[in-house]
Formats: C-alpha cells, sequence, structure tokens
C-alpha cells in the first residue's frame, strides 16, 4: 500500500513548498478566545466517511497514541501551564508555537477529529504523521528539554501534528488527493503564510535534502511493523482513555 516510489514524492513535494504560489487568504486563528467562529471547509468535504472500519480502527489508535505522548510528556513542567513565553523557545522551534504562546481553545481529541474529517487522505497517512512526530521527538526532545520544553506537547501538538499530516499526504499520497495550502490552512486555523513556514521548517529539521538522511522515508516494512506495535498497545490506550474516540465514524 505504501508508495516504494517516496523518492518522487519527496521531490513533488519540494515543489509545492519552496515554489508554490503564494497565497493571500485572510485566514485567522478561530482558536483565539477573543475572536468569533470562523467559516468551515466546504461541508461537502465532510460528508460520508472515505474509511471502514478497520480504517477507522487504525486511525483511532494513531490518535490515541498521539493523546499519549502529549500527556505523557517527559518534561511536565509545562503540561498544567496555558500560556508559555515564547522568548524562552529556541528561536528554530518557535514557528511550532502559537505566536502569542497560547493553547488553542480546541481540544486536541476535537482537533483530531477535525483533521479526520477534513483532509481525506488515505488512512495511512494518520499513521506516517504519527511516525514523523516520533522520529521528530527521538532528534529534538533531549535539545527542548534543555530549555524546559518538550517537543510535543500541548503547545506544540497542534501545529506539528498538522504539518506532518501535510507532509504524509504529499509524499505519499501525492496530487490525487493534495488539496490547496488555502484548504489545509483553514483546517488547521492558521493562515497560509504560517503554514508555508511551518513546513519550510519541519522539512528542514527533519533533513530533507539531505540524501544521506532518511527521516522522511518510510518502507513498506517500517511501516507495517509500526502499525504491528500500534495494534499491540490498542488495548492499553483503549483502556487508559476509555470511549475517548468511540463516536468517530
Amino acid at each position: 500500500m505504501i508508495c516504494k516510489k517516496f523518492i518522487s514524492r519527496i521531490y513533488l513535494c519540494l515543489l509545492f513548498v519552496f515554489t508554490g504560489v503564494p497565497c493571500l487568504c485572510g485566514m485567522c486563528e478561530y482558536f483565539r478566545a477573543q475572536q468569533a467562529a470562523v467559516s468551515q471547509p466546504s461541508a461537502s468535504t465532510a460528508g460520508q466517511s472515505l474509511y471502514d472500519k478497520e480504517d477507522l480502527e487504525l486511525i483511532e489508535l494513531t490518535f490515541l497514541k498521539i493523546i499519549d505522548i502529549i500527556f505523557d510528556s517527559k518534561d511536565g513542567s509545562n503540561q498544567t501551564k496555558s500560556v508559555i513565553n515564547i522568548s524562552t523557545v529556541p528561536p528554530d522551534f518557535r514557528v511550532f508555537y502559537d505566536y502569542e504562546g497560547e493553547i488553542p481553545l480546541i481540544t486536541p481529541k476535537d482537533y483530531l477529529k477535525r483533521m479526520k474529517d477534513y483532509f481525506r487522505c488515505t488512512p495511512y497517512c494518520y499513521v506516517i504523521a504519527l511516525m514523523y512526530i516520533e522520529r521528530f521527538i527521538s532528534r529534538y526532545n533531549i535539545y527542548m528539554n534543555e530549555f524546559h520544553l518538550a517537543c510535543f506537547d500541548q503547545f506544540t501538538f497542534y501545529r506539528l501534528y498538522l504539518v506532518s499530516l501535510l507532509a504524509a499526504t504529499k509524499i505519499f499520497d501525492g496530487s490525487d488527493h493534495y488539496c490547496t495550502s488555502t484548504y489545509y490552512a483553514r483546517i488547521g486555523g492558521i493562515y497560509v503564510g504560517e503554514l508555508n513556514a511551518l513546513e519550510r521548517k519541519f522539512f528542514s529539521l527533519m533533513g530533507f535534502g539531505d540524501v544521506k538522511d532518511f527521516t522522511l522515508s518510510v518502507f513498506k516494512e517500517d511501516f507495517d511493523s509500526f502499525v504491528i506495535r500500534l495494534k499491540n498497545e490498542g488495548e492499553s490506550l483503549r483502556n487508559k482513555y476509555p470511549n475517548l474516540f468511540a463516536d468517530m465514524k
């Protein structure tokens, strides 16, 4: 199921990220308390589910694992905070935070369900996005801990998962499933310019362009092993977060 010709897809992704037409969408970050609701993506895109029961079970496990990572952060000092001083964040990582250091009002659960309802990517992209998250954490969590921060927590989850899922969609789904940057920015609740900056920084930090760096590569055997591990954790995750995504269709 995983496209083995990932290298050509990565270069297609480069075309989108670095040479894409600048977008002029005036989409606001509707997650802020002081702002009213903004327009949703077209309702027609959130109609009948694209996914069968097996797909939904895999997506559920993926989302439960993401929730677990957020709230099992090794650096618990920020777990009770709702605002962080953005000046304490290393410059290369500030793009993954709200520019005022706030946590969006939408819960991680509702944000993940929003991704599923509107992204419309193939189901394995959700898993690959999680694989990217784990690789990102493996690369940078020790460094971020030096600043008493975590790579992936309630502050960085929203933007980091958005860009990880977008990267997976562009690389592995390709143009058949890819929508406009305006559309994806609207799903994420950020400006298009912010989304473009997220992509550039994410690909840079993940070693994109280094022919010896395969961090963004996902081979079928890697994917299958990851899914097996995820399924083995399934009972534990469901017991830890009972019925959290039980209503997902």
